[in-house]
């Protein structure tokens, strides 16, 4: 037992891993799904119109496609698992019902003590499989989780804190101010360049320019859905990031480009 448990649990091992990758794999394939489902469904309008049903068909049925090899080869590997111990297992049986064999022949071991011994064995088969089927779900388990633990470990609105690392312009006192702020999504595309204007208080300022310019962007950021990369935004002589998130929030009436209705009367909004 000292011998061929060590030895499964050593085969166990590289399999165990390679269930870690594939459920992994399986769990991002799955969300990459999700989202192409729902980007599709919630606007089937424009697929259609935009006579691209094969092309979207083509890119669900890939994805389907991968998660079936994925979950194939899942299947796979706790297909070989139980076999696996099985084999290993009968083959300790042969080994101890042939060495106990020749004691009980040559006298060293009576009958009843080899019986003993293999009733022993036989109560540590069952526990033995279960601990193989264990490690391979916990295995699977690790990878199915670790998409949610990524998601745990993400920073808050509240915790993140924005430090300006420019000077403000103390002649401005009153409205929003853009002090020369940077913003990308991603590093290779910059959206805000530089950007510094005031919205006076008591005007009206109208933000214009073609799509893709950064209007949205600019009203994401005062909203502080986002944090500039460089540069501040002040409200009067204060940036926003000195206010709780909240507060600063139900200082803004804002009308989203998509106007979203959320069901429920007027009054239970309030």
């Amino acid at each position: 037992m000292i011998i061929v448990v060590p030895m499964a649990f050593g085969i166990l091992k590289p399999l165990g891993r390679k269930m870690y990758k594939i459920s992994k794999a399986l769990q991002d394939e799955t969300a990459s799904f999700q989202g192409d489902l729902g980007r599709v469904l919630s606007d089937i309008r424009l697929v259609k119109s935009s006579i691209a049903e094969n092309i979207e068909l083509s890119n669900g049925n890939k994805r389907i496609n991968t998660l079936f090899t994925h979950s194939l080869s899942a299947g796979k590997i706790m297909a070989i698992i139980s076999p696996l111990m099985t084999t290993v297992t009968l083959l300790l049986l042969v080994i101890v019902f042939g060495y106990g064999g020749t004691q009980v022949a040559t006298g060293a071991l009576s009958a009843g003590a080899l019986v003993a011994v293999v009733f022993y064995m036989f109560q540590i088969i069952s526990p033995l499989s279960q601990m193989a089927q264990f490690f391979t779900q916990f295995q699977k388990a690790r990878g199915a989780t670790e998409r949610i633990n990524f998601i745990f470990t993400e920073e808050t609105e509240l915790d993140h804190v924005y430090v300006s690392n420019r000077p403000y312009n103390e002649t401005i006192n009153e409205g929003i101010h853009f002090e020369n702020v940077d913003f990308h999504y991603s590093s290779d595309k910059k959206i805000l360049h530089e950007i510094s204007f005031t919205a006076d208080k008591g005007k009206t300022t109208a933000i214009v320019g073609p799509s893709g310019a950064g209007k949205t962007t600019i009203f994401s950021l005062i909203e502080r859905f986002y944090s500039p990369k460089f540069g501040d935004i002040y409200y009067e002589k204060d940036s926003i990031t000195s206010y709780n998130v909240k507060e600063w929030r139900s200082k803004i009436a804002y009308v989203s480009q998509e106007a979203p209705i959320m069901s429920g009367s007027i009054l239970k909004k309030i």
